[in-house]
C-alpha cells in the first residue's frame, strides 16, 4: 500500500500530472481576462509545459517565471495576433458576400493568408518562451521553424484545428471540457514537438560557431 502512493508510481504520476495541467488551465484563464494578456499568458503555459515534461519545478513557479519575463513583448504579439485576425475575418466577411470573380479572388486570397497566420501562430508563442529574441525576429522564425518541420506544425494545426470545430458544434460540452482540462492537454502535447525541434535547433547552435545576432538566447 505505501509503493501504491509513492511520488513515483506511475499511476500517482499520472494523476499529479492530470492535476498540475488543470491548474495551468486555471492560470491561464486567468490571467487571460485582461484579453490583451493573452499573448504572454499562452507563452506562460507554453514554458509551463514543456518545464512539466521533464518534471522541473513548480508549475506554478515556472509559469509566473515566464509571464513576467515575458510581459511586455508577450503582450505585443498577443494584440498583434489578435488584431490581425479581427482583419482577417472582416476581409472573410466582406468578400465572401460579394457576387464579382474577382472579388472571389480576394476572398481567396484572404483564406491563404490566414493558413499562413495560422502556420505562425502554431510556434510563434512557444518561440518566445524559449528564446530572446525581437518582436518581428520572433515571427520570422516561426515561419522558419514551422516549415523545416512540417511533420510537426501539421500535427499541431490538425490538433488547434480539430478543438475549435468541436468547441463550436458541440460548445455547451466541449467547451466545458477544454475550459476545464483541454487547453493544458493540448499544449502539453505541443509541449513534445516544440521540445524536441527546439533541442535540435539548441544541439546544432552549440556545434557551430555562430555570430551573436544568429545565435538563439535561450532563457
Amino acid at each position: 500500500m505505501k509503493g501504491l502512493f509513492s511520488v513515483d508510481n506511475p499511476v500517482m504520476h499520472f494523476i499529479a500530472k492530470v492535476g498540475y495541467l488543470w491548474w495551468l488551465d486555471i492560470l491561464f484563464i486567468i490571467t487571460s481576462l485582461p484579453v490583451f494578456t493573452i499573448g504572454v499568458s499562452i507563452t506562460a503555459l507554453n514554458y509551463a509545459c514543456m518545464k512539466l515534461l521533464d518534471d522541473e519545478g513548480s508549475v506554478t513557479a515556472n509559469y509566473f517565471k515566464s509571464w513576467k519575463e515575458n510581459f511586455k513583448q508577450g503582450s505585443g504579439l498577443g494584440i498583434l495576433y489578435i488584431v490581425f485576425a479581427a482583419l482577417l475575418a472582416l476581409g472573410l466577411v466582406f468578400y465572401n458576400r460579394m457576387d464579382q470573380s474577382e472579388l472571389k479572388i480576394m476572398w481567396a486570397i484572404v483564406i491563404a493568408i490566414g493558413i499562413f497566420y495560422l502556420i505562425s501562430l502554431s510556434w510563434v508563442f512557444a518561440i518566445q518562451s524559449k528564446f530572446t529574441h525581437k518582436i518581428m525576429d520572433t515571427i520570422q522564425y516561426s515561419f522558419v521553424i514551422a516549415f523545416q518541420n512540417l511533420p510537426e506544425t501539421f500535427l499541431i494545426l490538425i490538433t488547434i484545428v480539430a478543438v475549435v470545430f468541436l468547441n463550436l458544434t458541440q460548445p455547451y460540452i466541449v467547451l466545458f471540457i477544454t475550459l476545464n482540462f483541454g487547453i493544458g492537454w493540448c499544449f502539453y502535447l505541443f509541449a513534445y514537438f516544440y521540445r524536441n525541434v527546439f533541442d535540435r535547433y539548441i544541439n546544432k547552435t552549440a556545434h557551430q560557431k555562430a555570430s551573436k545576432d544568429a545565435t538563439p538566447i535561450l532563457k
